[in-house]
């Protein structure tokens, strides 16, 4: 069931919520008015709390930044990686590190070239790949990049196919499976760490973008949502949903999502007990169990590109996203499940 649990500091869009080694989950950058309008409050970030149920302000990133990605280091850091400075700027190079040691960011290595809505997951050894997003000019990226920590620098990587407002997930035994986006495409691809190259695997029965997708108690993938081109893709949502297979490389269609979601990368979220929660794209959510029902409650608003973090207790803390009228919203929610 659902519970609010109260405003965030300032309201976020296509933001960043990462679980901390601590307990407590941070909140950096994304939209911060309507429209994207006032890009400098996306400097600032916050924590939220679970024990005492609050929120409180954070230190400000070097840069304002939406669309970027926030990645968990092994040591706990977290990796702050490209997007957008604001509203019909170029995105970013730069990276940021998070320590939650010191409580504050600071400047570490720079992309090859900026990216916004791009990937990144973590390999086996601790460094992060990213790959794909808008570049400057508007440009889709395929190129790749690796972050390793030790070094704090990046270092080119063996291209993809370009996409940009796809999404990724690390698979069971530590490769990377990255689908849709535009242009958009049935096709999927895995990384290979150990080979160090990508490759096609199968295609989605539906080809789509901004979509979300999770990784199941069984170790196959669940693909959820999205949208296809066409007069504005709010008229284009999709409520289907499909199952890659990492053993076969294979999809099959699951029966469809009880309500049309899209913008929904990191809003699907796998739950203690097996079943994946998806938080965002429509007022009320829904749990995946084989067939997807909806939860007791409702949202303030659809929650596009909002957030969804596993808390350390199984709770799940849903924030941010903007409504129907691109409106940031600051309320918070708590999921508590429940058999």
């Amino acid at each position: 069931m659902l519970r609010s649990v109260g405003d965030a500091e300032i309201p976020r869009a296509a933001h960043t919520a990462t679980l901390l080694r601590d307990g407590r989950v941070l909140l950096a950058g994304g939209c911060t008015a309507h429209g994207c309008e006032d890009s400098e409050r996306g400097r600032r970030s916050e924590f939220f709390e679970p024990e005492r149920g609050i929120f409180v302000a954070g230190p400000e990133m070097g840069s304002p930044r939406t669309g970027h990605t926030a990645t968990r280091l092994p040591d706990g850091d977290v990796l702050i990686i490209g997007g957008w400075p604001g509203e019909g700027r170029d995105p970013l190079s730069s990276a940021e590190i998070f320590d939650p040691g010191s409580g504050a960011f600071r400047p570490t290595g720079s992309m090859a070239e900026g990216r916004g809505g791009h990937v990144a997951a973590s390999l086996p050894d601790g460094r992060v790949m990213i790959t794909g997003g808008t570049g400057p000019g508007g440009r889709i990226l395929g190129s790749a990049e690796v972050y390793d920590p030790r070094t704090g620098r990046f270092a080119p990587a063996p291209a993809a196919t370009p996409r940009t407002g796809g999404t990724a997930v690390t698979l069971r035994d530590g490769r990377i499976f990255v689908v849709g986006g535009d242009p958009v495409s049935t096709m999927a691809e895995i990384f290979d760490p150990d080979a160090f190259r990508w490759r096609v695997t199968g295609r989605m029965e539906t080809a789509r973008r901004k979509l979300g997708a999770a990784v199941t108690e069984d170790g196959a993938v669940l693909v959820a949502g999205g949208s296809v081109p066409g007069d504005g893709d709010r008229d284009n949502l999709l409520n289907v949903a499909e199952l890659y297979s990492p053993a076969t490389g294979r999809f099959r269609e699951l029966p469809p999502m009880i309500e049309p979601r899209y913008k929904i990368d990191g809003s699907l979220v796998p739950l203690t007990d097996g079943r994946i929660l998806i938080a965002g794209g429509a007022r009320i959510p829904e749990i995946y169990n084989g067939r997807f029902h909806p939860v007791a409650g409702s949202l303030d608003a659809a929650r596009l590109v909002g957030t969804a973090t596993i808390l350390r207790d199984g709770r799940v803390l849903i924030t941010g996203g903007y409504d129907e009228d691109i409106t940031p919203r600051a309320a918070a929610y708590l999921f508590v499940p429940r058999a």
